[in-house]
């Protein structure tokens, strides 16, 4: 079994959008770093649940509906000057869609498309690092490149 930290992964984002929703077609982008992510957030496939009732068993049968690839939050400590953190801001007032990718620790990836649906400000408490969480809702699917 391989476990991994997410010490030493990063997150980038790139206004362009693959040929290809595959490895070629990811790798083909510039992708920017978005500097000072403290938290990644979740990503992967959810259905929903189809069911009914037949009157004369009623027995409630089971079936997969509709796909939603997640809700993801990603958490910065705001750098008003980072290039991947601009980035976000733009994607936030554009209602395209942005691709992003997931470097982990031991060089494999996940690339995906994704809506920006905003950059909000935490200005928490004189202890506190102002942050931003921007939420963002994943698209397409997770296209997962292993490590080299």
């Amino acid at each position: 079994m391989t476990t991994l930290s997410n010490a030493g992964s990063k997150f980038y984002i790139s206004a362009d959008l693959p040929a290809t929703e595959d490895q070629a077609g990811y790798e083909a982008l510039t992708f920017t770093q978005v500097g000072e992510v403290t938290d990644f957030g979740t990503i992967g496939a959810e259905t929903n649940l189809v069911s009914y009732t037949p009157v004369d068993t009623a027995i409630v049968n089971k079936r997969k509906g509709s796909v939603n690839y997640g809700t993801e939050s990603v958490s910065v400590v705001l750098d008003e000057d980072d290039p991947g953190q601009l980035i976000f801001e733009e994607a936030a007032e554009s209602p395209n869609l942005y691709s992003m990718k997931i470097e982990k620790s031991d060089g494999s990836a996940r690339y995906y498309q994704a809506l920006v649906m905003g950059y909000p400000e935490t200005l928490g408490t004189v202890d506190d690092m102002i942050m931003v969480t921007v939420p963002i809702e994943v698209s397409t699917k997770i296209t997962k490149v292993a490590a080299p």
